[in-house]
């Protein structure tokens, strides 16, 4: 009987002793994690990942970790990938409780994730949009107001800092330079050089792509272009 006692007792230290070991890289993966240790919190969870064959929280929580480390380091494809598997061993288990709460904390995971590309997108624009305003800024500090213009038409719909303000104050000055190339376009033309009118013409309307007199006169001298060079 005393033999049986301690056969018993040994086994179960064993288990214990077994089990510790088998938590052992998941407690080692969370403690790496929460110190921002991510690649090596990584290979800590694969570990208990490769050791584990029965569904449990603790897999679940590994896996999830495992998605969202990948989804740091911009891998999306890689994160799906392991969200979607997290997901099919969730849903293959009986308790709907557990269910519940790990879909629930898949589907928030999945929303952040969203949220910050959408976040890291608004950064990127913004960057841009005050890159170009920037170069705007510069041109028109050298009163190279045409350049100024064209550069803040490109982001006049974003209302950027002082772009409309800035565009109202050099309108005048800017419609003054396209007129008067207009009429040096439009000389050219009545003289019959409409090769050169034609580039006169693309010049303003790469300023101004609504001004409706450059329009007509390029159509109008790519017409007599053809018509040219067809005798």
């Amino acid at each position: 009987m005393k033999k049986i006692i301690l056969t018993a007792v040994i086994f179960l230290l064993f288990i214990v002793s077994c089990s510790s070991d088998y938590t052992k890289p998941y407690q080692e993966a969370n403690s790496l994690y929460e110190n921002k240790n991510y690649d090596e919190s990584l290979k800590k969870y694969k570990e208990y990942i490769g050791y584990n064959i029965v569904n449990n929280e603790k897999l679940f929580d590994s896996y999830i970790k495992i998605a969202e480390i990948y989804a740091r380091k911009g891998r999306l494809d890689i994160y799906q990938f392991y969200i979607n598997e997290v997901r099919n061993q969730i849903l293959a288990i009986e308790d709907k409780e557990i269910r519940k709460t790990y879909l629930l904390k898949i589907n928030k995971i999945s929303n952040s994730i969203v949220t910050a590309q959408r976040e890291n997108k608004k950064i990127k624009d913004t960057n841009k949009i005050e890159k170009i305003y920037q170069t705007a800024i510069g041109f028109y500090n050298k009163k190279d107001y045409i350049s100024a213009y064209k550069n803040l038409k490109l982001i006049e719909d974003t209302n950027y800092k002082n772009t409309l303000k800035i565009l109202n104050e050099i309108e005048e000055e800017v419609n003054n330079t396209l007129d008067n190339m207009f009429k040096e376009g439009f000389n050219l033309y009545t003289n019959g050089e409409y090769k050169e009118a034609l580039k006169v013409f693309d010049k303003i309307l790469s300023i101004n792509p609504d001004y409706k007199e450059a329009l007509y006169y390029r159509e109008n001298s790519i017409k007599k272009i053809k018509v040219l060079e067809s005798m």
